[in-house]
């Protein structure tokens, strides 16, 4: 049963561990989905009280009857992850104003951002719409004019900056170790980066545009 359970729980936090995953993760989509695992557990620590095992199938199969200690190490994981997280608690203000700036309370926010905040809450509705419509990315990058919120647009650059992930990291080492493979040893570094550049970056070449830039050939008959 002790198994059963730790495989159950195991495969949830491998389920969330690939929803943090991925490029364009931004830090405070990634601490939503933490958030959201938090109240899952809360949620599945009261149900096993009461032996209610509907999330725990493997589990459930033993019929297990010391659902108070399964209810207790959930209760430990949840404990951990409120003390894992709780910086980003503490700056919740900060990633409201970021994800949530038309709607984020002016007076909770720090005195620096609130001119600005009322500002864009008070905008037009186009801007609004805009922002509805788009991803954060494109919003901030698009349509926020820096010339209108100088403090905004650097609290932007701040989040985006913020990496919540190794991913991109493990990418590059994945691609390296195929790119570097043992038929290639004598590939020199700078070589190395190129081809390292050109395999993680998200931005398409213009080929044609590359091509009419270079002197003609003329292929010999």
């Amino acid at each position: 049963m002790d198994l059963a359970f730790l495989v159950d729980i195991t495969t949830h936090l491998n389920e969330l561990n690939v929803r943090l995953q991925g490029k364009n993760q931004l830090i405070s989509n990634m601490f939503q989905i933490i958030n959201a695992f938090e109240l899952k557990l809360k949620l599945w620590q009261s149900q096993v009280k009461v032996n209610n095992f509907m999330y725990f199938p493997v589990l459930a199969e033993y019929n297990p009857k010391n659902n108070e200690e399964y209810a207790s190490l959930i209760l430990v994981l949840i404990n951990g992850f409120e003390t894992r997280f709780q910086d980003f608690r503490k700056n919740s203000q900060l990633l409201a104003i970021f994800t949530t700036p038309f709607s984020v309370d002016i007076i909770a926010v720090e005195t620096k951002f609130q001119v600005e905040c009322i500002e864009l809450q008070s905008s037009d509705i186009q801007l609004k719409e805009k922002f509805n419509q788009s991803s954060l990315l494109d919003f901030y990058k698009l349509y926020l004019p820096k010339e209108t919120y100088p403090v905004l647009h650097d609290h932007v650059l701040f989040m985006f900056s913020l990496f919540g992930s190794t991913y991109i990291c493990e990418q590059l080492f994945s691609r390296m170790k195929y790119i570097k493979s043992k038929n290639r040893f004598t590939i020199s570094d700078k070589h190395l980066e190129s081809c390292l550049r050109i395999s993680t970056t998200s931005i398409d070449p213009d080929i044609d545009s590359l091509l009419s830039q270079k002197r003609k050939f003329q292929i010999s008959h």
